[in-house]
């Protein structure tokens, strides 16, 4: 088994700089959710806005492992 490592990464940090919005946006917009349509449609749509706007703090996870590369998933605090 792959050593797994774990990154996290508030989304309001990733939007200051930390990527490019080009990139985040695309990251973003790949982001997919098997067991909820809704929070699927809410990260690739409105996260990035919610966090502008002050409505939710929304944090990345990144997972990077020597098989698989790296994958973002995340989670979302609401205000």
């Amino acid at each position: 088994m792959a050593a797994q490592n774990l990154d996290l990464l508030p989304l309001r940090d990733l939007i200051a700089g930390s990527y490019s919005q080009e990139i985040l946006m695309k990251k973003l917009g790949e982001f997919t959710c098997a067991f909820d349509a809704d929070v699927e449609g809410f990260i690739r749509n409105k996260a990035v806005n919610y966090e502008k706007a002050g409505y939710s703090r929304t944090f990345i996870y990144q997972s990077h492992d020597e098989t698989h590369g790296s994958t973002m998933d995340s989670f979302l605090v609401a205000k």
